[in-house]
């Protein structure tokens, strides 16, 4: 819109007397006109002009730009009505832009006229003057409310009329045009690379296929052309450049087409590697760490790492923090760079301090007994790191973040950045198995607790109490732990719980207690612990079914002590505790009850569990691996071993078998009189691929699994061809509170109905409440 500015400065009076006087007038009153909607002192206060004050020529010319900057009239005049000796008496008249009464849109048919009117009300409120700049934002945002909808020709105009009422309505007239699509992206000058390897780089910028809609975006394919040129980079090709682009529509307006034009250059090869500078590590150690070698093809990428990851750390590592490293190539013939990295090594540094921000909650001396490094210490980016992962895996902070900052060439001071989350777990929960049905859970787990102060601090020590009950049983557990007995990576607990279960062919009594020792190896590579549990448990079976398995028969109402000794070793180095992206767990269980530590049970039991983690994109996309052998066996031909202490699998495991998921709990392995008795010999294997979600305000992943495992009434018969598979997906939550929320669909592929006929199903598994 063209504004039409009538601005009269003052009547010919009053500009003969600032002609005939330097010093101005003094301003005796002002008044204002045609304010509409506007508010007086706002139009006084902004113009600088105040009653009582002396005015000069200028004064009226900034008086006027200040009122024009408020971009709310469509004119402004400044009248001096009267003068009386040196005295003025000014008028500011000004016209209000037209407000905003009604929104009319035509032409609208594939976006909604609710999200066109939400559009304008952004910018223009009902009632709000209608400025030029605000017409070109709501325009702007329609223009891309269309091509997000891939719209990308739509056309779009928008007036103002003025009613008779003085207001304004806004018409907005839009010709959509077609929906269009990238029907074609041509490269040319693309000799050593097809059409195909150079559309994969592009991560948004695809051809229309059935499987993909081809959109455009002009800023993310700005981004996908520096994906095709690092392409370029990373294959040999160090000079590339891409010339130009073309983006245009064919006659129809209905197709996009793209074309790019590129210049590959010669294609280039790591040639021969030295060192200059370097006397703490030899050119051998150096090249080691390398991520080429002579003869490679040039990756401006695997130099990028080479560095980052490979030369830096093992300097920083020896305390080298200011080292630096510059790499100088030199090209040799048409085809060959020859790479010299000049050295400056520097001087070692030492921690002076280490400060710890953010733990509002848990005691310092938590945080800093799991650290790898100390002040005094030589300077270590391994041990860094380490330490940051400790931090994380006590799984009291969401996040973790470390920084060095050098004090001198010789010193350094250390800051942990923490943000605690809620350890605390309140166990109202539901879980359904289907073995016991629905399993409801009361409790409390406070994971970063302490004894001496309680619910003030957090010390790291545990304590928990839980109630299990479902129609067939119940469960109360109470356990303490502390994992560093008096400031020594010394674990020590101890538990006690009572059930009553109705099984299928008896009633069972258990109660029992146990107390926990734990150690960290320092002799190994310190991922290493051991933890060793002396175990004691009073069991009662009463109401035996007459057709239950012999072993229940003979113990019909007498207690059964079972008195046993349980070790672990596990070997953990995993990066995080709720979502793993890299690293391993590695157990080796062994339990022995009876002989010297008595009771009526006589057996021994061992379990190996191994299950890795690897990255696949980012962090984001994660492989685990899971593998479980089992096998026990009694001391002799005539002890006995309880029902409860063989190997079941199947279902979510809530009732303490070996999860499998697409088959009911405790359904696979030996059978007796149509009971499933379990076995002496297990294994597992499973394979999850896990994507994640979202990380905050809380972890949401997902997983797609494949699962395969058996049990067998003894060594002989077990064969890890006769496996028992599913597959399926699922979700999994994690709330502060509350713990994990998962969610399983599995297919069992292995199921056998009563005629021995094999046939699949689909099963849920439903936890809430619990980490799985």
């Amino acid at each position: 819109m063209i504004r039409v500015i009538f601005i009269i400065l003052i009547f010919l009076n009053s500009t003969i007397l600032f002609s005939q006087s330097s010093g101005g007038l003094i301003i005796g009153d002002i008044k204002v006109t045609g304010n509409e909607g506007v508010s007086k002192d706002l139009i006084i206060n902004t113009s600088g002009l105040s009653k009582g004050s002396r005015m000069y020529g200028e004064d009226l010319q900034y008086a006027i730009k200040k009122l024009w900057g408020l971009d709310l009239f469509s004119n402004i005049i400044i009248d001096a009505e009267q003068n009386v000796g040196d005295k003025v008496f000014l008028n500011i008249i000004v016209e209000c832009l037209p407000r905003l009464s009604t929104i009319k849109v035509s032409g609208a048919e594939e976006v909604d006229r609710r999200d066109i009117e939400d559009v304008v009300l952004k910018y223009i409120m009902q009632g709000q003057s209608i400025r030029e700049s605000d017409i070109n934002r709501v325009k702007v945002s329609l223009s891309n409310l269309y091509k997000d909808k891939n719209y990308l020709l739509a056309n779009i105009e928008i007036d103002k009329r003025i009613t008779p009422n003085g207001r304004a309505e806004l018409v907005i007239n839009i010709e959509e045009g077609s929906e269009i699509y990238i029907e074609n992206i041509n490269f040319h000058g693309n000799y050593n690379f097809d059409k195909d390897d150079l559309l994969d780089t592009f991560q948004d910028t695809h051809e229309d296929a059935w499987w993909r809609e081809g959109k455009y975006d002009k800023e993310k394919f700005r981004a996908d052309k520096q994906l095709l040129k690092q392409f370029y980079e990373n294959n040999g090709f160090r000079n590339v450049e891409i010339v130009k682009d073309s983006v245009w529509y064919n006659d129809a307006g209905d197709e996009l087409n793209i074309d790019i034009w590129l210049t590959e250059g010669h294609k280039y090869y790591f040639g021969d590697i030295s060192f200059e500078g370097n006397t703490i590590n030899s050119d051998d150690k150096l090249r080691s760490v390398l991520n080429f070698e002579k003869g490679d093809e040039y990756s401006k990428e695997a130099l990028n790492i080479s560095l980052g990851q490979g030369l830096y750390p093992m300097y920083q590592d020896k305390g080298y923090l200011r080292s630096r490293i510059t790499p100088q190539e030199q090209i040799v013939g048409l085809d060959t760079i020859n790479y010299t990295f000049k050295i400056q090594e520097g001087v070692k540094a030492r921690i002076r301090k280490i400060n710890i921000i953010g733990n509002t909650r848990t005691s310092e001396k938590v945080i800093r007994r799991d650290f790898n490094i100390y002040p005094g210490d030589i300077f270590s980016r391994s041990k860094l790191l380490r330490s940051q992962r400790n931090a994380f895996m006590l799984n009291y902070f969401s996040n973790v973040m470390p920084d060095a900052k050098q004090v001198s060439d010789t010193e350094v001071d250390l800051e942990f950045t923490i943000d605690e989350k809620s350890t605390e777990q309140a166990s109202t929960s539901i879980s359904y198995s289907g073995n016991d049905g629905f399993i409801g859970t009361l409790g409390f787990a406070f994971n970063n607790f302490s004894f001496s102060k309680p619910f003030v601090r957090g010390d790291g020590q545990r304590l928990s109490t839980q109630i299990e009950f479902s129609k067939k049983y119940w469960r109360y557990s109470l356990s303490l732990e502390d994992p560093w007995l008096l400031d020594t990576p010394t674990l020590v607990g101890a538990s006690f719980n009572y059930q009553k279960r109705k099984e299928k062919y008896s009633d069972t009594y258990l109660k029992g207690g146990s107390l926990k020792v734990g150690r960290r190896f320092a002799w190994a590579d310190n991922w290493l612990r051991g933890i060793w549990i002396y175990n004691i448990q009073n069991v009662e079976y009463e109401d035996v079914e007459d057709d239950s398995p012999e072993e229940y028969e003979l113990y019909n109402g007498k207690n059964i002590t079972t008195s046993s000794i349980t070790q672990y070793f596990i070997r953990n180095s995993m990066d995080r505790p709720e979502f793993p992206t890299r690293g391993s767990e590695f157990t080796i269980m062994t339990k022995v009850a009876g002989k010297l530590l008595g009771g009526d049970e006589e057996f021994h039991k061992h379990q190996f569990e191994f299950q890795w983690y690897q990255p696949l994109i980012k962090d984001r996309l994660v492989i685990m691996n899971q593998y479980i052998f089992g096998a026990m066996d009694k001391f002799s031909t005539s002890a006995y071993i309880s029902a409860r202490e063989y190997f079941f699998m199947g279902g979510s495991g809530l009732s303490g078998s070996e999860p499998l998921r697409g088959y009911d709990d405790n359904s696979i392995g030996p059978r007796s009189n149509g009971y499933y008795i379990g076995g002496k010999n297990m294994f597992k294997t499973s394979i999850e691929l896990r994507l994640k979600f979202a990380e905050s305000p809380m972890l949401v992943y997902g997983l797609a699994f494949f699962d395969a495992g058996n049990v067998w009434s003894d060594f002989k018969q077990a064969d890890l061809f006769d496996l028992n598979r599913s597959a399926g997906f699922g979700i999994r939550v994690f709330m502060p509170m509350i713990g994990m929320i998962g969610l399983d669909y599995g297919y069992g592929f292995d199921k056998y109905d009563i005629d021995g006929k094999r046939y699949g199903e689909w099963l849920p598994h439903f936890r809430l409440g619990t980490n799985i």
